[in-house]
């Protein structure tokens, strides 16, 4: 009896439970042809583009793009996307929330939703967008994209000096050769002087977007594509935190050490037999960050040669480069320095962007001209003393002025000079010259209004200040002012210098016009 009622209460256990799974199931009961669950939808591409087709910029338009696919047999339930974006991202148009609906099966469904980048970010910063999906309220996928954004500032300081080197070798054989020791010092001048070194990569990128640039910035370059980039600069460059550009001449690079080629090759007339870098070397110094661009396939004189030999020249060196690192190659510069402005309109023709001289001075970003890329010659004929200098890597500036503006003869005038330091840190001048026309006389340094009150030196005509302390402190200015006069109407120039780092800097002549009384 005892085991007759224990089957009966089993049995009325069963059967409730199997009542509550009927009610169970009716409460969650799927539409005829619906998905019973989320298994079957795929995230088939997540992609953020930007609108300009280049890296993301302040003030750019971008585009999150988001491709479902329902790969069920079944619809699916309703299906919500949710966009947050963060602090220097806006979602435009009320795309942060929106509402997909039910895919049916088989369906792929393609979902773009506009963002802009905020303006006013000066340094590269990574953002992200998240994406997270709901179906029928229920959490299905989430994930985040990172965005890399790019800093837009004005380059303050405007020039670029853009270092013209040759071969580095621990024994130079020619001048147009620098020392491994000298490199060395350069970029601990350049370090010392709080420069960093850029690549025609970020420059052209600065021209184009305004990216931001470093506070100092400088570039190196090698010319022909010497094994002593690799052996020699290269562990340096490391050691610094630098980089470089190479201008190749792909014609002498080769696959391997047992084929490698020297510069005999390209220049028949040299007595220095140098050997040439190859591809595992450059791949090596490609990934750490140095730029290699065009010298040409032949190093030949291209302002000499035909349009088509042009063309050809720098298009398969291009192309070579391109295929080798994968990365374009927008800039060559002039074998020889051999330039031409009638082959100017084949540089875009070409597939470049611009071209790169070996002389011409000190860059300034305010008249580059991306045809006519100026360069500093650099080599063993520069004295370490005067890299600094040379390469104009401080900021000092003279302003001279004369009163009365109407000068008259046998009278007295003012003559000032205001010397001013444009860099954060004092700077030493080991002389200042004034040079002076015989018909004027210099009288007397004003004592009062004068930081510096010695009266000059004069040595062979030129009245010199040498062997005091002329400290300049940082983003201060230190001023002569001095009493002269002519007995003689006419005009005549005066010349002032001064020198620091071992380098002279001149102000404006300043011509000195004086009338009869």
């Amino acid at each position: 009896m005892k085991k007759i009622i224990a089957i009966y209460a089993v049995l009325i256990t069963i059967s409730l439970l199997l009542m509550g799974c009927s009610s169970e199931a009716a409460t969650q009961k799927n539409e005829p042809g619906e998905a019973k669950n989320s298994s079957h939808l795929k995230v088939k591409d997540l992609d953020i583009i930007d609108k300009n087709g280049s890296d993301i910029y302040p003030g750019d338009n971008i585009t999150v793009i988001i491709e479902l696919e329902n790969q069920g047999e079944s619809k699916t339930g309703n299906v919500q996307i949710n966009l947050k974006a963060g602090s220097s991202i806006d979602m435009l148009n009320g795309s942060s929330v929106i509402d997909i609906g039910k895919l049916q099966a088989g369906e792929v469904k393609r979902i773009e939703a506009d963002a802009r980048i905020m303006d006013g970010i000066e340094s590269d910063i990574i953002d992200s967008i998240g994406l997270d999906i709901y179906i029928d309220g229920s959490s299905f996928y989430s994930n985040t994209e990172q965005i890399n954004i790019a800093g837009v500032k004005v380059y303050e300081r405007n020039k670029i000096p853009i270092i013209g080197l040759h071969e580095i070798a621990d024994e130079i054989e020619i001048p147009i050769e620098l020392s491994t020791a000298n490199f060395e010092i350069l970029c601990k001048t350049l370090q010392d002087f709080g420069y960093e070194t850029i690549t025609f990569s970020d420059l052209l990128k600065h021209i184009r977007y305004g990216r931001t640039l470093p506070d100092k910035a400088a570039i190196i370059t090698s010319d022909d594509g010497y094994q002593g980039n690799y052996t020699n600069a290269y562990p340096i460059l490391k050691k610094y935190g630098f980089v470089m550009t190479v201008f190749l001449v792909t014609g002498v690079v080769a696959d391997e050490d047992a084929s490698r080629m020297n510069n005999t090759v390209f220049n028949k007339r040299t007595n220095v037999e140098r050997p040439m870098l190859i591809w595992p070397e450059i791949y090596e110094m490609d990934d750490y960050g140095c730029e290699f661009l065009s010298h040409t396939v032949n190093h030949i004189r291209l302002g000499l040669a035909t349009d088509e030999e042009m063309l050809d020249e720098l298009m398969v060196s291009g192309q070579d480069i391109e295929e080798k690192l994968g990365k374009d190659v927008d800039f060559f510069a002039w074998p020889f320095d051999n330039y031409s402005e009638e082959k100017w309109p084949l540089i875009k023709e070409a597939g470049y962007e611009g071209a790169v001289r070996y002389w011409g001075g000190i860059e300034d970003t305010r008249t580059l001209d991306l045809r006519n890329i100026k360069r500093v010659e650099f080599n063993s004929y520069v004295a370490p003393s005067q890299y600094a200098g040379y390469l104009e890597l401080f900021d000092l500036n003279i302003e001279g002025g004369i009163e009365p503006e109407e000068i008259l003869r046998d009278k007295e005038f003012e003559l000032e000079y205001v010397i001013r330091n444009n860099e954060d840190y004092k700077i030493e001048l080991s002389s200042i010259e004034l040079e002076l026309p015989e018909e004027i006389e210099l009288l007397s340094i004003d004592q009062e209004n004068s930081d510096i009150k010695q009266f000059p030196a004069l040595d062979n005509d030129i009245f010199m200040w040498v062997g005091g302390d002329y400290s300049i402190d940082a983003s201060s200015s230190i001023v002569i002012k001095m009493l002269l006069k002519t007995n003689i109407a006419g005009e005549f120039p005066v010349q002032f210098r001064i020198t620091a780092y071992g380098s002279y800097i001149e102000a404006d002549d300043i011509f000195v016009e004086v009338i009869e009384g």
